[in-house]
């Protein structure tokens, strides 16, 4: 999926997010609402968006889930 935004601004975005991920209480709030910070690069998180979004048409597909 092709994006507009521009490379620095995407670079900028992600670096300021690792910092706010790496504060601890930040971590801690995560935890505690059952939630694992996982990162990426861009790029991968491209990939797994693509994967998960076959992998779940493929779900509703066999179940025969329609939308109302």
């Amino acid at each position: 999926m092709p994006t507009n935004t521009p490379a620095t601004v995407v670079r900028r975005l992600r670096d300021e997010s690792l910092k706010v991920i790496a504060i601890a209480e930040v971590q801690q709030a995560l935890s505690r609402q059952g939630l694992e910070p996982e990162t990426s690069t861009p790029q991968e998180l491209a990939a797994r968006i693509k994967s998960e979004t076959a992998t779940w048409a493929q779900v509703i597909k066999e179940a025969g889930i329609k939308g109302e």
